[in-house]
């Protein structure tokens, strides 16, 4: 079995179903926040949802001795980069004809960092302001700070797998459930500090 079978067997339907539920969400709280003041419910899904796929495929493909980094990392980029460089495009044209000279050059740093995977890293360092305060309907890249962790959960989660299957192929699965729980307790107290 290649590694394409082997993607290609994991394909759910109910997963594409929790992903339209996740837009949705993500949707009506757009359109008007007093609808749905959770939306991070929605973005939590898209996580929670990756981190499952993320994990079997690689998980499978390490049992199967068919992961390649290369390999993983050409099938990121082939999904991701080519919507982000069409957005990019769009908003950095659509908004130096409808911005302020002073609100572009922000916007210029945003799609920087947006196109190097950094972007929770800009919004988080370099704009102070709260994500639903009034401010930020003129950051038009604002959303892509989830995209920003997102990319990174990819640059290190598969090395993480890589490197327990490497240690110890047997207790391996249990190495990442300790792992994997240890990130989301870390992660929660990060946010509460």
């Amino acid at each position: 079995m290649n590694s394409i079978d082997v993607r290609q067997s994991d394909y759910r339907n109910d997963i594409d179903g929790l992903r339209a539920v996740a837009v949705l969400l993500i949707i009506v709280f757009h359109v008007n926040a007093s609808w749905l003041p959770g939306v991070f419910v929605g973005v939590d899904m898209f996580f929670v949802i990756s981190g499952y796929l993320i994990t079997g495929i690689v998980s499978r493909e390490l049992q199967s001795d068919q992961f390649s980094f290369g390999d993983f990392y050409h099938r990121r980029v082939q999904r991701i980069l080519p919507a982000l460089w069409v957005l990019l495009l769009l908003v950095l044209l659509i908004s130096w004809r409808l911005m302020l000279p002073n609100d572009v050059e922000p916007l210029g740093k945003s799609a920087l960092w947006s196109s190097l995977a950094m972007a929770n890293v800009y919004f988080w360092k370099e704009v102070a302001t709260d994500y639903f305060a009034p401010e930020s309907a003129k950051m038009p890249l604002l959303h892509l700070w989830s995209l920003g962790v997102e990319e990174q959960f990819y640059l290190f989660w598969p090395a993480a797998l890589a490197a327990i299957w490497a240690i110890s192929k047997d207790s391996a699965r249990s190495i990442s459930i300790l792992l994997a729980l240890s990130v989301v307790f870390g992660a929660t107290i990060l946010a509460e500090v």
